[in-house]
């Protein structure tokens, strides 16, 4: 309930006889408080055994309007005195209510039911922080909240929010997303308080596209919200259901990009995660770095080429076990993106297109592999990994190689995250494609 005190104060005005009320509030305050202690609901064998029973994240502080009060201010150190409520008000709904509803929504899209499983996976808790970041910024311009003050608040936000004993839900925080979407809530009404200060919020727009897929059946309201989407172009049903208007094209644009953008997203954060296991797999039971991550990106990405997968078969070792060569899983997940974007024979002197698509995503896998690893020779991996360079090429030096783990984390974690990368790579590229198709880019 926002602006309490006024609204009781009405009550007060419809229910007592003319005149009382201002007699009344003479002597009386109405003091309005900020609520920031999260309740979850309770599960019913615990409801049943302790009815009374109340799971909080134990916030200490009550926020409460100094100037509301009639005589001296009570001394209590769990009070933390404000003098302009309406602008903590909206702090806590742009902060503590935005980002539990971002974690939801976005959670939502990836299966999870529980919000510290969405605060656990990074890219949905970067997500949240994103939009706290935007609208702390926002925030700290319309009310002069200091920029050291809204971050110690936004990281409050996502300790208080990541509290496990709480075991609160999705479907608790997500619930009710027509309301939760309004112009004037905590996700529109922030995105727009950022636009107003010159702000691009751009997380805040994709958790209003993902508030619009959440989609549970037992929800009442976002079955309403896919109605909508159903019946209505997909501009008019953004506008309708968030309470936007034309003047507001650059939120309503972000708004649709995103919402096509996210569930292509999530479905190749899935491939990439799926091939990282494969790829650690496979390494571990067959060795050779280039044909595991060949194999793994195979089952992935629905591409069965025998031919390439028998040519990879030197790629092991570096190059035919000779490690002062380019680590065998940046070759193998280099053919992958030839076999995507291909020059091919019948066209040798063409498919430029091609070509230099295959080398801008090769260009970033190798960044990739710089970044982590300071290099893409196979024997700098091995002293990054193991400590030294290991000589495949001689027995002994396999040995010890096998007995550093590199069948049972190092060389299986390479290729799993070979395999990872130049998925999320080719993901962000075909989502590119798709955006592109539909003429958002």
């Amino acid at each position: 309930l926002t602006q309490a005190a006024e609204k009781f104060r009405q009550s007060l005005s419809r229910a007592c006889p003319t005149g009382k009320v201002d007699e009344l509030l003479a002597y009386t305050g109405l003091v309005e408080t900020l609520v920031i202690r999260i309740c979850p609901q309770l599960g019913a064998e615990i409801r049943q055994r302790e009815p009374l029973k109340v799971l909080t994240n134990g916030y200490p502080t009550l926020h409460v309007d100094r100037k509301a009060f009639i005589g001296e201010l009570p001394r209590l150190s769990s009070i933390r005195f404000v003098d302009d409520m309406r602008a903590e008000e909206r702090r806590k709904i742009y902060t503590y209510n935005m980002a539990q509803a971002a974690l939801a929504y976005h959670g939502a899209l990836r299966g999870y039911g529980k919000i510290v499983e969405c605060i656990a996976d990074e890219k949905v808790r970067a997500e949240a922080e994103g939009a706290l970041k935007e609208v702390g910024a926002a925030l700290s311009a319309e009310f002069g909240f200091g920029e050291q003050e809204m971050k110690e608040w936004n990281s409050n936000v996502m300790e208080q929010t990541a509290n496990p004993a709480l075991g609160d839900t999705v479907q608790r925080m997500g619930a009710d997303p027509l309301r939760k979407l309004n112009r004037n809530d905590r996700l529109v009404g922030a995105a727009l308080l950022c636009f107003q200060h010159g702000i691009h919020p751009h997380y805040l727009m994709r958790a209003i596209a993902a508030g619009l897929l959440y989609q549970p059946a037992e929800d009442a309201t976002a079955q309403q919200i896919q109605g909508k989407l159903q019946k209505l172009e997909l501009r008019e049903a953004v506008k309708e259901i968030c309470g936007l208007n034309d003047n507001e094209k650059e939120l309503i644009d972000g708004i649709i990009v995103a919402y096509y953008r996210l569930p292509l997203e999530v479905e190749w954060q899935r491939r990439a995660k799926q091939a990282f296991e494969l790829g650690f797999e496979y390494e571990k039971k067959y060795h050779g770095c280039g044909q595991c991550v060949l194999a793994a990106l195979e089952d992935v990405l629905g591409i069965q080429e025998p031919a390439v997968f028998n040519a990879a078969t030197t790629l092991s070792g570096g190059l035919g076990l000779y490690g002062n060569a380019t680590c065998s899983a940046l070759s193998g997940s280099a053919l992958m993106i030839g076999l995507l974007y291909p020059r091919m024979r019948e066209n040798f002197s063409g498919a430029r297109e091609n070509k230099y698509t295959s080398f801008c995503l090769t260009q970033g896998l190798v960044d990739r592999f710089i970044e982590y690893y300071g290099s893409c020779i196979c024997h700098d991996i091995h002293t990054k990994r193991m400590g030294r360079p290991f000589d495949l090429r001689q027995k002994a030096e396999r040995e010890a190689f096998e007995e550093a783990g590199a069948h049972d984390d190092q060389c299986t974690s390479t290729v799993g995250l070979a395999a990872q990368w130049v998925v999320e790579i080719i993901g962000e590229h075909k989502i590119e494609e798709a955006l592109k198709e539909k003429g958002m880019v």
